[in-house]
């Protein structure tokens, strides 16, 4: 059988040639971006008193947006503990619903174990009868 040496080589410089290639054109594309940034800043700069008042109007602006940043935190804040309340009233009310429901558990029991004491306590009475028939019977057998 053949095998085929130098494909692994050959690929791994393929590879390295394309890594090569990828960093050159990236290398080139941030020289771009930064000579872009470097033309603009430089433009700023000759425009003199219009860059100075769009520096201004940045910091207003930036304030604004702290501004409105700090509200919304504010609001997230208040939205947090008002659900907080209302979780907790929804805590208690279910709370008091299984208290509710554990009482009347109880008073059903409890009417069910008199209902119950008083036919035991019905039977209790016949077979106390019957018990005293017989010792008559008894008595008057002697």
């Amino acid at each position: 059988k053949k095998r085929k040496r130098g494909r692994r080589l050959q690929l791994l410089l393929l590879h390295l040639c394309f890594l090569q290639r990828k960093q050159r054109r990236y290398s080139e594309l941030g020289k771009r971006k930064e000579e872009a940034k470097k033309r603009k800043e430089e433009e700023e700069e000759k425009k003199g008193k219009k860059g100075k008042e769009r520096k201004g109007v940045d910091a207003v602006v930036a304030a604004a947006a702290g501004k409105e940043e700090e509200e919304r935190r504010k609001e997230k804040k208040n939205r947090g503990r008002r659900r907080g309340r209302r979780e907790e009233r929804r805590r208690k009310k279910r709370e008091k619903a299984a208290t509710r429901a554990a009482a009347r558990r109880e008073e059903k029991n409890n009417r069910r174990g008199k209902e119950e004491e008083a036919a035991a306590g019905g039977t209790k009475k016949k077979n106390k009868e019957k018990k005293e028939r017989k010792e008559g019977r008894r008595r008057l057998g002697l």
